[in-house]
């Protein structure tokens, strides 16, 4: 009996089979683009036959949107796990920002199908990651309403403090990505974090001090 063989008569879980296709079809869209990429060449990373594959996803676009789903569903974990860590509000930032950036550190092929899934299904759709970030745990507001309550917070909303977090984080994942800087975005995370605190001036009150100097 040859290891194909042997490989072929392994009884796997369809929870398994369809995460080892989704896992390979992430590295091969990554890799090759959306256009470029073949549903055989799929096939054969994740080891199966390719009307296997078909079985699970019908389509090739159907396999882009769940692998990317799958990526995304990782991420939502990791960030759950952190945000459930014990200490202050300031702490869950930084832990949340950490996975954040570890994950993207590791993952580095998501931010390729965040770029082919806009190119691919156009601007008039919602893509994944925002309709995901939209979504996210409700706690998230009200750790910032904690922080607004009782620190000298900048008179912003919930919704903004929110949005220029993400914001933040997002660029510095697409700008280490680049190798910019020679650094991971998990290496900057003490640097981004305090920055995102309190902006680029060392001053108690830097709303106050732009005014007097504008």
């Amino acid at each position: 009996m040859t290891q194909a063989d042997k490989k072929k008569r392994v009884h796997k879980t369809p929870e398994l089979r369809q995460a080892e296709i989704l896992a390979a079809a992430t590295k091969v869209f990554a890799a090759r683009g959306y256009q470029v990429a073949d549903t055989q060449a799929i096939a054969d990373l994740a080891e199966v036959g390719k009307g296997t594959l078909y079985r699970y996803f019908p389509t090739k676009e159907a396999l882009f949107k769940e692998a990317l789903k799958r990526q995304l569903d990782i991420l939502k974990e990791r960030l759950e796990a952190a945000f459930h860590l014990p200490g202050s509000p300031f702490a869950k930032i930084k832990a949340v920002m950490g996975a954040y950036f570890l994950f993207f550190d590791e993952h580095p092929e998501t931010i390729e199908l965040f770029a082919q899934e806009r190119a691919e299904f156009g601007r008039d759709n919602t893509p994944l990651y925002f309709e995901r970030i939209y979504t996210c745990n409700p706690g998230w507001a009200a750790l910032f309403e904690e922080i607004k309550a009782q620190h000298p917070a900048r008179n912003l909303s919930i919704d903004a403090m929110m949005a220029r977090c993400s914001e933040i984080m997002h660029g510095a994942v697409y700008i280490s990505l680049r190798n910019a800087t020679g650094l991971s975005a998990y290496q900057q995370l003490d640097d981004i974090f305090e920055f995102y605190l309190f902006g680029i001036l060392d001053t108690q009150n830097p709303t106050q001090y732009v005014q007097d100097h504008t």
